[in-house]
């Protein structure tokens, strides 16, 4: 997670964007990302066997087992490989789905004549690509919906602490206002009366010392702190300091 959060880090501030605040729920309350998308790998395998099924039956009559055998895991690990993160309903992730489906029925229709085999009729791969891209743009368009109301509930959403208000802690509430993935609850800093209240509207919760026990933390993936790599001195306290805390604590430098 914190590995995700430092790419993100990487790709610049953007400007706030408007979203309702989704609920706060427990770590044991929210679905796991994990387990989400096992679930919709599961629903592809049913539906690009599907389009093997109906390129099968209904084009080609029984004659494409060699060329559905092959295209059907061939689609499934491009259409995996190519996947960033959980669906999205978005046009460009739909598409990419889609090509992923359709570009091994291409390329076996010309390495299966120079293996020697049967050639694949052009009417049986334009039905595959037919039914495969139309199958994987509508379960991919459901994955993303069910993914996009996971989040705007909070079921979806990981839960961050920061500690230390950097530059690099910053970075992160930015990425947080667009990226709906994770979402900043809170920074701890022991400068309270050089940071303020809010570091760009996350409320200062206090000292580094009131994050072990806080209320918070049963609603909480992971605590990051964003101190300095040079203060190897401070990062050593404050893994001790922590010690108790039962939480996932990661460092963003």
């Amino acid at each position: 997670m914190a590995d995700d959060l430092g790419h993100a880090c990487d790709r610049g501030p953007v400007k706030p964007v408007e979203i309702e605040a989704a609920p706060l729920r427990s770590v044991r309350r929210r679905w796991s990302p994990r387990v989400m998308k096992r679930l919709f790998q599961m629903g592809d395998c049913l539906a690009l066997g599907l389009a093997a099924l109906m390129t099968d039956q209904l084009v080609a009559r029984g004659t494409a087992g060699v060329f559905l055998i092959s295209a059907l895991p061939l689609a499934l690990m491009l259409v995996w490989a190519l996947q960033d993160g959980l669906p999205r309903p978005s046009q460009r992730y739909l598409l990419r789905a889609a090509t992923a489906a359709v570009a091994p029925a291409l390329g076996l229709l010309v390495s299966l004549p120079l293996a020697g085999l049967a050639p694949v009729p052009l009417v049986t791969v334009t039905a595959w690509a037919v039914f495969a891209s139309g199958l994987m743009m509508l379960t991919h368009l459901v994955w993303g919906l069910i993914v996009q109301r996971g989040q705007e509930r909070g079921r979806l959403m990981a839960n961050i602490l920061i500690v230390g208000a950097t530059p690099t802690a910053i970075t992160l509430i930015e990425r947080s206002w667009q990226d709906k993935t994770f979402r900043v609850l809170g920074v701890f800093d022991d400068r309270e009366a050089r940071v303020g209240r809010e570091v760009l509207g996350i409320p200062v919760l206090g000292r580094a010392r009131d994050l072990v026990g806080h209320e918070l933390l049963p609603f909480v993936d992971h605590v990051l702190v964003t101190v300095p790599p040079t203060a190897s001195a401070r990062i050593a306290e404050l893994v001790q300091q922590f010690a108790a805390v039962p939480n996932p604590i990661g460092l963003l430098l």
